[in-house]
């Protein structure tokens, strides 16, 4: 598989509009290449390529506000391309979660129940992937979105063109991701988890886009948002794979399941949230000033 491309929104010498486009380049570009039959894995070139897609609409959100009508035609084209693909990460992701699975004390879920899953998940990923039209066109249909999605990128341009433009965009996103944190605290359903995970990951991906800016205290949370993230998304897989035994698989074993998965779960919530209470702590306008201070000793410097 190609290495990804890097996110990295700040050069010296360099326009934020002109920065913009060569990051959603970039990411297209990473993304082709990984689809290209010659890279082997299709499977992998999709994941990497619906990755690419978040990434591209986090940089979108970023400066969605001097964007102008530009913004919800690009985030809603690479919004429908990852939802195209979504299929095969689901079909992986519960490969994923009863791997991750453990038995607990007092439960008749054992190899051989184990074993059974594992049939019954082989078959729901069979029907998955074939119903979204196989691993093979969903790659060459990606290819070609792509393609033209990179076109475009190549000509986009912003209506306020220096950094100060990105921090209304930043603020409103580490607003949403801190809202979405409350709700699922609140309800702790598997919609909110899931829309919290998103918030926060938009999140991440800004603190990437902006490493080098010199906030230091800002940077710091990178790597604690990656650990929710991976949390949430471990989460999310546990709640599927419960959610498709339940429609597909003898009771006995899916109340086995399910009583693994909900243990397990617990223990993810539990940390993401102690992780998200750290993380979010600060009201969004101390956060959007801390990084304006940032900006300005940047463009200051030498």
């Amino acid at each position: 598989m190609p290495p990804t491309a890097p996110l990295q929104l700040l050069v010296r010498g360099e326009s934020l509009a002109a920065a913009l486009r060569h990051v959603a380049c970039a990411q297209c570009d990473a993304a082709a290449r990984a689809l290209e039959p010659s890279a082997g894995d299709a499977r992998a070139a999709i994941h990497e390529t619906r990755k690419c897609c978040k990434k591209v609409r986090a940089l979108l959100r970023l400066v969605r506000f001097e964007l102008g009508p530009l913004y919800r035609r690009e985030n809603a084209a690479f919004r429908d391309l990852a939802r195209r693909l979504a299929p095969v990460r689901d079909a992986d992701a519960l490969d994923e979660a009863l791997a991750a699975l453990e038995p607990q004390p007092g439960s008749a879920f054992a190899d051989a129940e184990r074993e059974t899953v594992a049939r019954l998940l082989a078959a729901r990923r069979e029907a998955l992937l074939r119903d979204a039209g196989g691993c093979a066109a969903l790659a060459r249909e990606a290819a070609t979105a792509l393609a033209a999605a990179r076109a475009r990128a190549a000509g986009w341009s912003l209506r306020r063109d220096d950094l100060q433009g990105i921090l209304p965009g930043f603020r409103r996103a580490y607003r949403r991701a801190r809202r979405a944190l409350a709700r699922a605290t609140r309800e702790p359903s598997v919609e909110r988890l899931h829309e919290w995970r998103r918030r926060a990951k938009t999140h991440w991906y800004h603190l990437r886009l902006l490493e080098g800016a010199g906030a230091a205290d800002l940077e710091d949370r990178i790597p604690r948002l990656e650990e929710i993230s991976r949390l949430l998304g471990d989460d999310r897989d546990l709640a599927l794979l419960d959610e498709t035994l339940a429609r597909a698989g003898p009771a006995a074993l899916s109340e086995q399941v399910a009583a693994a998965a909900a243990a397990r779960r617990a223990l993810l919530q539990e940390r993401a949230f102690a992780l998200g209470q750290e993380v979010f702590a600060d009201r969004p306008r101390e956060v959007a000033a801390r990084l304006r201070a940032a900006l300005e000793a940047w463009l200051a410097a030498p």
